[in-house]
């Protein structure tokens, strides 16, 4: 069970991990193909009795058959935010870790397209001088990696 639950109408907790995966100066974003609002560091919830590593291994390993060789943590996130597509306040805790896998002959590709059950998510490789002209979220994130700044710590965002 994903630890996700509803505190009163319109406002939710979630836990959750996210992966940022470089290669060749690019990060590796997706969205879903319904909502192109905005663009998000792959991963998902965490489940009850799951561990953030464990976590992070088997979302990338569901949303992109992908083998994580190594991991570090990169930030812990507190973020409070209004989510427009499904119109809820959010209080979302997520831990991001900096991953190395195999590379694969999609990564040479700019975007690439998974399943998860009907869901079609997208991911798009995006230069990271670039990311300014996306919506990847959470913002204190994408400045971090722009920065180049790989040293952990926790990152706060409240956008209310």
């Amino acid at each position: 069970m994903d630890i996700i639950f509803e505190i009163e109408k319109n406002k939710k907790f979630k836990l959750r991990v996210g992966a940022i995966l470089i290669h060749k100066n690019r990060l590796l974003v997706a969205y879903d193909e319904n909502n192109t609002y905005y663009q998000y560091l792959p991963g998902g919830k965490v489940g009850f009795g799951e561990s953030f590593e464990e976590c992070i291994k088997r979302e990338i390993k569901e949303e992109l058959n992908l083998d994580i060789k190594s991991l570090k943590e990169f930030c812990l996130y507190q973020g409070f935010f209004f989510n427009q597509y499904v119109k809820k306040d959010y209080h979302e805790v997520s831990m991001y870790y900096l991953i190395e896998t195999e590379v694969q002959p999609w990564f040479e590709q700019e975007d690439v397209y998974f399943y998860e059950g009907e869901r079609k998510l997208v991911f798009k490789w995006v230069d990271i001088n670039e990311l300014n002209k996306y919506n990847v979220l959470p913002k204190k994130i994408v400045d971090k990696i722009k920065d180049g700044n790989f040293n952990f710590n926790l990152i706060t965002e409240n956008n209310y």
